[in-house]
C-alpha cells in the first residue's frame, strides 16, 4: 500500500505515497495492478519493496507520437486508482506533477490581480467531493451589470467534458449540479476533473473527484 517516485521522472521527488487499504475513506485496493513501460514509455512510480522489473510498477509516463500519428502527445497512467491515494496532499502532489508534465499552469498569479478577481466573483468548492453520482458547484457574482458567464467541466487533458452555464447573469449566488455525464449524456469514468468559471477575461478553477 505504498509507492515511490522513480528518479528522473515526473514523480522523482516523491516517496512514501500511500494508497487505501480500506480504512482511509475510499476502498481497499487489495490487488493493485503492475504495469511495465513499452514503446518508449518510462516507469515513473514503483511499489515500495517490489522491483518493477519483476512485479511491474505503479505508473508510467510517455511523451511522443502514438501509432501512425505524427502529432506528439503525452500520457500518464497510474496502476492504482488516483482517488485512493491519501492524504489529500499526496493526491495534490501527484496531480501537480502530472499537470506540469502536460504544461497546464499550476501557479497562482499576481496577488493584486487575484484580489480583483475575487472581488468580482467567487468560485466555491463543489460538494460533495469526492462524489457519486452528482455534485453541486456554487459561485457568487458581484458584477454591477449582467455579464456573460461560463461554467465548464474539463478532464485532466484540458478536453471540454460539458458546459454547465453559458449565459448572461446578474450578481447573486448560483448553484448548478453536474451528474458525471458529458455533453452527450454519456457517463464519464472515475477520475479528477477541473471545473472553470469564466466571466469576461477572468477565470477561476477548482478540481473535483468522481468515483464510480
Amino acid at each position: 500500500y505504498k509507492t515511490d517516485g522513480i528518479s528522473g521522472t515526473i514523480f522523482g521527488d516523491l516517496s512514501g505515497l500511500t494508497f487505501d487499504n480500506g480504512s482511509h475513506g475510499t476502498y481497499n485496493v487489495d490487488y493493485p495492478d503492475g504495469i511495465r513501460p513499452v514503446g518508449g514509455a518510462v516507469q515513473n512510480l514503483s511499489y515500495s519493496g517490489f522491483a518493477p522489473a519483476t512485479y511491474g510498477g505503479a505508473g508510467i509516463q510517455y511523451e511522443g507520437t502514438f501509432g501512425s500519428s505524427t502529432t506528439p502527445g503525452k500520457l500518464v497512467y497510474l496502476a492504482v486508482p488516483f482517488e485512493t491515494f491519501y492524504p489529500e496532499s499526496s493526491r495534490d502532489s501527484l496531480l501537480t506533477r502530472i499537470m506540469e508534465f502536460f504544461s497546464i499552469p499550476t501557479t497562482i498569479g499576481d496577488f493584486a490581480e487575484n484580489n480583483r478577481v475575487a472581488s468580482v466573483f467567487r468560485l466555491l468548492p463543489n460538494y460533495p467531493n469526492p462524489f457519486n453520482p452528482s455534485t453541486t458547484i456554487a459561485f457568487e457574482l458581484n458584477n454591477p451589470t449582467p455579464e456573460e458567464v461560463k461554467l465548464i467541466v474539463y478532464d485532466l487533458l484540458g478536453k471540454e467534458v460539458v458546459t454547465l452555464v453559458n449565459r448572461r447573469l446578474s450578481a447573486g449566488h448560483y448553484e448548478y449540479q453536474w451528474n458525471g455525464r458529458d455533453r452527450n449524456g454519456r457517463p464519464v469514468p472515475s477520475g479528477v476533473y477541473i471545473y472553470r468559471l469564466q466571466m469576461g477575461k477572468q477565470t477561476k478553477t477548482h478540481k473535483m473527484t468522481l468515483i464510480r
